[in-house]
């Protein structure tokens, strides 16, 4: 976390599991409250990130653009600055569990070194003492030095089984009203 702007290419897709226990199979879990604002194509967040050593940490983010074009800038922030913006915002937050699946692709590699490529599959509490079984899905890509994306040749196959998936950049009229319930009903909270 630099604070310096960067490109942050990623894919997005949206999934419903076919099993709670292939959760498991993550490397890592952190818990994550978020709360964003947005403005047209400027979106503002702050995070609140917690490891499973129970170590936390709060980051600002500011994000420019859309798709391949998204520039993204992070600093730390405190824990006063998360409450407060968590405050301003009337449309509630994301609270999620963030399962991270490494992929081990060794020639993977950004600016000559390698590169974490990951899966991030982040899964929200649905008030019972369990989850919700829809899913946000990302796999960001790296970028070099000169700003250009390193994208690998195929796209890594998903991490676990999922009944049914939705790519996030999906122009379908259908897809694009599932995504909004989503958000509406499952994933952003009060």
């Amino acid at each position: 976390m630099s604070g310096k702007s960067v490109l942050e290419p990623e894919l997005t897709f949206y999934g419903k599991l076919a099993s709670f226990e292939d959760l498991r199979k993550a490397a890592y879990v952190l818990r994550q409250a978020q709360y964003q604002r947005r403005e047209g194509d400027l979106r503002i967040r702050v995070r609140k990130e917690t490891d499973q050593a129970g170590v936390t940490k709060y980051e600002f983010t500011n994000k420019v653009g859309n798709g391949a074009e998204l520039k993204e800038t992070t600093v730390d922030t405190t824990e006063m600055m998360f409450v407060a913006f968590r405050e301003w915002n009337p449309k509630g937050g994301m609270i999620k569990d963030r399962y991270v699946f490494p992929i081990d692709l060794p020639d993977y590699l950004v600016d000559g070194k390698p590169f974490e490529l990951k899966w991030e599959v982040d899964v929200f509490p649905n008030g019972a003492n369990g989850y919700h079984p829809w899913v946000k899905i990302d796999l960001e890509f790296g970028v070099q030095e000169d700003g250009s994306v390193v994208i690998p040749n195929d796209v890594p196959v998903l991490p676990i089984p999922f009944t049914h998936v939705i790519d996030g950049g999906s122009k379908d009229p259908v897809d694009r009203q599932v995504i909004s319930n989503l958000y509406e009903t499952m994933f952003l909270s009060n």
